[in-house]
């Protein structure tokens, strides 16, 4: 009988299972392969944010220009760095009271950063810029930066965008 248990225990010590020595050389190579992915995942984010944060910033500035052309009145692609947001308001009723239209944009909750010379873009009933009013002329340059990353918008005197 002494036989067949030493055989179980035998026969236990080698099925399955891991020793405390290979987990904690798995859980040591996981914590090293973390380590030196995790800067490389977080620069490529920054990276991405920064660029498609542009990128919406692009799409807005055509926005602001069909809005004009639209509803054949100024109107204003507002860029506020002090709240990290950008957005286009239009007089659509002809009542002299410019409507935000669209949904404001706010690159500060993506951790983006803005920079910008001007504080708004106005374009005319044609979608050419204008420098009517407080508009002043079309150029500007905005920069949207995350760490070490920056995406840099030139606006023409044209109001066209160049990158």
């Amino acid at each position: 009988m002494s036989r067949g248990v030493s055989k179980q225990r035998a026969a236990s010590a080698t099925a399955g299972g891991f020793s405390i020595i290979e987990i904690v050389i798995a859980l040591v190579v996981g914590a090293i392969a973390i380590a030196v992915v995790t800067p490389r995942v977080s620069d490529a984010y920054r990276r991405y944010t920064t660029r498609t944060t542009a990128d919406d910033f692009v799409s807005t500035h055509g926005f602001a220009r069909s809005m004009a052309t639209k509803y054949g009145r100024l109107s204003e692609l507002h860029i506020d760095p002090s709240t990290g947001r950008f957005w286009v308001q239009v007089d659509t009723a002809g009542t002299g009271v410019a409507d935000t239209i669209g949904s404001p944009r706010y690159p500060a909750k993506k951790r983006v950063r803005v920079t910008s010379s001007r504080p708004m873009i106005c374009f005319d009933a044609s979608g050419a810029a204008s420098s009517r009013g407080a508009c002043g002329s079309g150029l500007a340059v905005i920069v949207f930066t995350s760490g070490h990353h920056a995406d840099t918008i030139r606006i023409t005197a044209a109001g066209n965008v160049l990158r």
